[in-house]
């Protein structure tokens, strides 16, 4: 178990720390956070860091060292008399950033920043991005990108507050980056971001997750007793060292077939005859409130005080037997004399008291003197 425990930390640490390194590279100065939820954004950073973060994609990998206002100043006859140093940081290769950049533009023209094109009136040119929405709905995101222009647009409080209940960054981001990227065409018009040329088409089957009409994605459906149709598949962006890794993968669920009544399961979900009835003796006590209507208690007298109980309703059964003694295993229980009632819970009307009356009225204690 330990061992087991401490594969799973290692492990854990050399995730984040690679997320942590590529953020880095990225143009995020910002600490990360050594939790899980970093992997989903959790952490804290600015829009700056993050606008600089994207541009990444775009660029094929590379981003500026640090963002500057004034990039260029011209004198009176059209001289040159300072220019922006632009140093460039490569962060990711060109294939990487193209195959992240390919699914950022599936999550604006088919996931959730869909409604940017109809709803709210994007052009139609190349563009990627993606939305964002806080924990509890504190901060709304926008950030996405053409050829041209990177644009990360926030919604929120300069103190961490709620907005509203369903204030979603495709609601309240989303239409002010759709303006600025539409006005943005007339200075920075956007062009088609080149694919590398290290980077393939492929045809996957989704019956096997295997490239489509290949021996290993027949064998596979094959093995599952399944057609590997080809209607079901789908194009996928590669590189060779990717697809050749795709042909290697064979899923375990190929290595073995096994008859149905080989499939381990727990011997209690097939005799339930082993399994003995718990005998309710008391009524249960239950909470005033109950968020999820499974069950509704009533007022009932118990222990002379009125407080809510579940209403048990006896059902015909029997005390299962218990086995004999020995000595080396003392009685679990002592075997009841006869049938013995066993209840079950059954639901009934709700309270007849205000909802805010207790559930359990407590007199408060006498004062104390001093």
């Amino acid at each position: 178990k330990g061992k087991n425990a401490a594969t799973v930390r290692v492990g854990f640490l050399t995730g984040l720390e690679a997320v942590k390194d590529v953020s880095t590279k990225a143009g995020i100065a910002s600490p990360l956070r050594d939790f899980a939820n970093a992997y989903l954004g959790s952490s804290e950073i600015g829009l700056d860091e993050l606008t600089i973060a994207y541009t990444i994609f775009p660029n094929g990998g590379w981003h500026v060292k640090s963002p500057y206002i004034i990039q260029r100043i011209l004198d009176s006859s059209g001289k040159t008399i300072y220019e922006a140093t632009q140093e460039k940081i490569n962060a990711i290769s060109d294939t990487t950033a193209y195959e992240v950049h390919s699914i950022l533009t599936d999550a604006l023209r088919t996931g959730t920043g869909s409604v940017a094109y109809t709803h709210y009136g994007l052009e139609n040119f190349p563009a990627a991005g993606k939305t964002g929405t806080a924990y509890n709905f504190t901060d709304a995101y926008f950030v996405g990108y053409d050829s041209s222009v990177t644009c990360t647009v926030w919604v929120g409080f300069d103190k961490p507050k709620k907005i509203y209940r369903g204030a979603f960054g495709k609601d309240l981001a989303l239409p002010v980056w759709v303006n600025v990227m539409n006005s943005s065409q007339k200075g920075f018009p956007a062009t088609a971001i080149a694919r590398p040329s290290s980077i393939k088409e492929i045809e996957v089957s989704k019956v096997t997750g295997l490239i489509a009409n290949s021996p290993a994605s027949a064998a596979a459906a094959r093995a599952r007793a399944l057609k590997d149709d080809p209607s079901k598949n789908y194009m996928e962006l590669a590189t060779d060292a990717q697809i050749q890794n795709l042909n290697k993968r064979v899923s375990s669920i190929f290595d073995k077939q096994y008859d149905e009544n080989e499939w381990p399961r727990a011997a209690a979900a097939v005799d339930l005859a082993t399994i003995p009835p718990i005998a309710v003796m008391t009524p249960p006590l239950l909470g005033f409130d109950d968020a999820y209507n499974s069950i509704r208690p009533i007022m009932q007298q118990f222990d002379d005080d009125n407080i809510p109980v579940a209403k048990a309703i006896a059902v015909n059964g029997s005390a299962p037997e218990t086995p004999a003694a020995t000595p080396d295993a003392p009685p679990v229980a002592q075997k009841a004399a006869g049938p013995v009632e066993i209840r079950r819970a059954e639901a009934v009307k709700p309270l007849d008291s205000a909802i805010d009356t207790p559930a359990i009225q407590v007199a408060p204690p006498a004062p104390i003197k001093f």
